[in-house]
């Protein structure tokens, strides 16, 4: 199911490359610069983080406006799907003060301190509260509505080898310029990950 799906969304990245939605210019750029040519208006759209915002503070022209969507390539009708990233948070098991852990961890994952994180950092943490009435900035507040929606599948982030982020990105690099197929990106996909399960049998 797993592979059968991430077949289908390089499928789907083939039919927007082959429709000139991807700036064949773009795998030249890197993340700092793409954002700029967006915010230039050389750009509709970006795939790009929320931390964008404030990232981009010192370039961001008068009257710019920034929207927000999850992902764009389900079916009409289907659920949005968000894949944001995600960092652990745990306590360790000879802890000197586990209590004291438990309890801020408690702290941090309550409502009031998400909307302070909302304000402070612009972006929403894990807690599903709703940013109306805060000093939160609008792109924060509309990507919350899609992360509380029942519409919106949120999916955690799964951790994969190094190597395999390398191979997924060059491959992901070469079906976007139309050097491989949505076929052969799987099969690259395969290749590396078949590489690294040989190296951990060793």
């Amino acid at each position: 199911m797993e592979e059968r799906a991430c077949y289908e969304s390089s499928g789907q990245m083939v039919e927007m490359r082959d429709k000139g939605f991807i700036d064949k210019g773009s795998p030249a750029l890197n993340h700092t610069d793409s954002q700029t040519q967006w915010l230039q208006h050389k750009a509709a759209f970006i795939p790009t983080g929320i931390w964008v915002e404030s990232e981009m503070s010192k370039d961001i022209p008068a009257g710019f406006e920034f929207g927000f969507l999850p992902s764009v390539g389900q079916d009409k009708g289907g659920k949005f799907v968000a894949n944001p990233y995600t960092s652990t948070v745990a306590i360790a098991k000879k802890a000197k003060n586990p209590d004291a852990a438990k309890a801020f961890m408690q702290f941090i994952y309550t409502e009031k301190q998400s909307k302070a994180w909302a304000e402070l950092s612009k972006a929403p943490s894990n807690i599903k509260a709703d940013l109306e009435g805060t000093k939160a900035p609008a792109l924060t507040k509309e990507a919350a509505k899609f992360y509380n929606s029942p519409n919106t599948i949120v999916s955690p982030e799964v951790v994969i080898p190094e190597e395999l982020v390398t191979a997924r990105n060059n491959a992901t690099v070469a079906l976007t310029k139309g050097e491989i197929t949505a076929q052969q990106w799987a099969d690259r996909m395969e290749e590396a990950t078949a590489k690294i399960r040989a190296k951990e049998k060793k």
